[in-house]
């Protein structure tokens, strides 16, 4: 770098956008020559900024030298913001009397890091009222494990669970959670990387559509046979009213599970029969425009 004609101030070189990974030790070099000629020299230093320039954080500063600096490799680390790191740029800045130096250099300027977990896969696939997640992993260093967040009604993301990773490991590892219950709508879901000194990593976002559903169904308890406890799961196509209930082979009711209106979509729900001799049942459910029934067994 050199400026013809000289002046007295400060200039500035930014980088183009550096997407550095967020909450990341980073490790930056550059060969470095500042070829002096009179004092004072002026004050030269290397920074990062992750907001276009408006904040700098220094990672190497020359304040006034009295001779030749370098050639050499300026080595160092730094840790990057929890958010906000694809946006970092390099700034080199020179403040002072540019006819004080003939000229300064500087080459090869490399930034590198470890990836913790390199995630090679994220991906989610809808299936009724739930949404499968799976991911893999090529490489894992000191991984903890993934927390599993979705995206709330308010716009912020929140944890949902908890998958542990492997640790240490070369070989490609695949993982998987399932997020049961959902209504109809959109749902966004991203993993959080948690090494075991506490670090972290966002993966990218990914996003799936639950549909309602576009018929009745009533499915078969399970477990089944059951005691005292079990399972059922049905789903209803349009809003109206649900009624959900257990009969005896006479014909006579014996427990109402659901019975109000509700909206459509899919619905599991519990029947506990503590109270109900061993033998075999009938629920039913009925809807204005969906009959159905099925039996189960309850053995004490």
């Amino acid at each position: 770098m050199s400026w013809t004609p000289s002046f007295n101030g400060v200039s500035v070189i930014r980088s183009v956008a550096i997407p550095l990974l967020n909450n990341t030790l980073t490790n930056y070099s550059f060969n470095y020559y500042f070829d002096w000629y009179a004092d004072p020299s002026g004050t030269v230093t290397v920074g990062i900024t992750y907001d276009g320039g408006t904040t700098v954080t220094p990672l190497y500063n020359q304040v006034n030298a009295t001779g030749n600096v370098g050639p050499q490799l300026m080595t160092g680390s730094f840790t990057t913001p929890a958010s906000g790191a694809s946006n970092a740029q390099l700034v080199i800045t020179f403040n002072g009397n540019s006819f004080n130096n003939d000229n300064i250099y500087w080459d090869d300027m490399c930034l590198d890091w470890v990836v913790p977990v390199e995630l090679t896969s994220f991906n989610a696939i809808a299936n009724d009222d739930e949404v499968e997640l799976n991911w893999t992993t090529a490489t894992e260093t000191n991984n903890r494990g993934f927390n599993v967040e979705r995206m709330s009604s308010a716009g912020e993301f929140v944890q949902i669970g908890f998958i542990e990773g492997k640790g240490t490991t070369t070989e490609t590892q695949t993982y998987s959670f399932v997020d049961t219950k959902l209504q109809a709508g959109n749902y966004t879901y991203r993993l959080k990387q948690v090494d075991f000194d506490g670090t972290y990593t966002y993966s990218s976002e990914v996003s799936v559509e639950v549909e309602l559903p576009l018929e009745y169904t009533l499915e078969q308890n399970y477990p089944n046979p059951f005691n005292p406890t079990t399972t059922i799961k049905y789903a209803i196509a349009e809003d109206g009213f649900v009624k959900l209930a257990v009969y005896n082979m006479l014909g006579e009711e014996v427990a109402t599970i659901v019975n109000n209106i509700q909206k459509a979509g899919r619905y599991e729900v519990s029947l506990d029969a503590g109270e109900l001799s061993s033998g075999v049942y009938v629920y039913r459910i009925e809807t204005a425009n969906f009959k159905s029934a099925k039996k189960l067994m309850l053995m004490k």
